[in-house]
């Protein structure tokens, strides 16, 4: 049966092996132990699998070895069959030019051994049926060749299925689990999805597969935030509508200034109606989608263009009634084109910044600990971002406008205790023309973002 009796005493040996790591797994499931054992339970596995590869016997072509554990399947010359089946959910297909010459694929039948996926906030991560372990042998002669290319197909009902409501959001993904890490990783795997719901995975190397899936809830309504966009939309459009027509509106630098900023503040509505609408792959995270990645930026300047806007209306209001009392009535003729640079400017910088810091995070941070720019399963900022690129910034602007605001009173303060008449009523004409171009500014600023 054997080329020699040694041979065959090799390959019960590991079979017998096996079976004990096996009965080890099993027990490891009811009681407490710690993951690296159980890494290293998994590690023996693996490498008893390739021995009982390298003791196969010439006319086997497919042997089954099934222990309480898993279900470990050795296939002799792997690289020249056209399809090797693990079982009626599991196929899997070897690209004919990598260096594998027999495949072991370990089936485990239960996933403790290996740590779950973490909890996406305000969702639920699970691997999706079973954990298969990939180990093979090169092909005679040729060792230094390490090219490894596979497809491996999943079907499981729950997959063709996923028990999802309807504003919810669902993401498979193929990955491997990393046994240095304790984490699963889709690093040298792509993820295809088809129609029937299957997935197919290819990697570029062997290790412990599964399928992950991941589900959000959305927690506001769709109908929702389209209605409050709507009406943003809507009374912005209104407002410039009002203003622009009319000559005797657009030649006041207040109207002009506000004005940009109501316009930053339409586009910013428009683009978060897109951004909450994009339709994302369901196996690919939405931080890797260039659409969502565009218009997370698009939105993202137009929210700093917005801010920026008021903080110069808050500025052309200081040099309308602090700055004029003090130069006794001199006009900044550049304050406009100043407002313009800045408003359109600085809002470049922020957002450009926030994917500088993406692309380091992604390039430095050790695998499966990355923070993106943009959400795994949807088109929004995660909170760290908007913590470090949204809302520290907003805080900036608002503890500026209060200062100015500070100034301004104090100032108008000071003058009216002034004894002479004419001052009163210059500042109070001031003070007039201040919180009647004052108005529209707050009105702009009161729109919900």
């Amino acid at each position: 049966m054997y080329s020699t009796a040694r041979q065959e005493h090799q390959f019960r040996l590991a079979k017998k092996s096996m079976k004990i790591i096996s009965n080890i797994m099993a027990a490891s499931k009811s009681s407490p132990t710690d993951q690296r054992i159980k890494n290293d339970i998994v590690h023996s596995f693996e490498h008893i699998a390739v021995l009982s590869l390298e003791h196969m016997k010439e006319g086997d072509i497919n042997v089954l070895i099934s222990t309480e554990a898993t279900d470990v399947i050795l296939v002799r010359n792997a690289d020249t069959a056209t399809e090797t089946i693990g079982d009626s959910n599991i196929k899997i297909n070897i690209d004919n030019k990598s260096n594998i010459q027999n495949l072991a694929a370990l089936i485990y039948k239960d996933n403790s051994a290996f740590k779950p996926p973490p909890n996406p906030k305000r969702g639920t991560t699970s691997i999706v049926g079973k954990v298969v372990g990939l180990k093979h042998t090169k092909r005679v002669g040729d060792s230094k060749n390490n090219s490894i290319s596979f497809k491996m197909k999943f079907d499981f009902p729950d997959l063709s299925n996923p028990e999802k409501k309807p504003r919810q959001m669902a993401l498979k993904q193929c990955k491997y689990y990393d046994t240095e890490t304790d984490t699963w990783s889709t690093k040298g795997c792509t993820t295809t999805e088809a129609p029937d719901g299957s997935v197919e995975c290819e990697c570029d190397h062997m290790t412990s597969f599964a399928v992950i899936l991941s589900v959000q809830e959305s927690k506001v309504p769709m109908w929702l935030s389209n209605l409050v966009l709507g009406i943003n939309i809507t009374f912005c459009l209104l407002t410039l509508l009002c203003t622009l027509p009319f000559r005797t509106f657009r030649v006041r630098k207040m109207t002009i200034i506000q004005s940009h900023s109501i316009l930053s503040l339409l586009l910013l509505c428009v683009t978060w109606f897109v951004m909450q609408d994009l339709k994302l792959s369901e196996n690919k995270p939405a931080y890797e989608s260039m659409e969502c990645k565009a218009v997370a930026f698009v939105a993202h300047y137009f929210l700093m263009a917005t801010f920026s806007w008021i903080f110069c209306c808050s500025l052309t209001l200081k040099s309308q009634i602090v700055d004029a009392l003090k130069s006794f009535g001199k006009k900044n003729k550049n304050l406009v084109k100043k407002c313009v640079l800045f408003g359109y400017g600085f809002p470049l910088l922020i957002p450009s910044l926030a994917l500088l810091m993406d692309s380091l995070m992604k390039k430095y941070s050790p695998e499966g600990q990355e923070l993106h720019y943009i959400r795994e399963l949807e088109c929004w900022y995660e909170d760290i971002w908007v913590y470090s690129f949204i809302l520290f910034p907003i805080y900036i602007f608002f503890i500026i406008n209060f200062v100015c605001f500070i100034n301004i009173m104090r100032v108008v303060s000071n003058a009216r205790r002034s004894s002479d008449g004419s001052s009163d009523r210059r500042v109070v004409k001031l003070v007039r023309s201040g919180l009647h171009s004052g108005s529209t500014m707050d009105n702009a600023s009161r729109c919900p973002h």
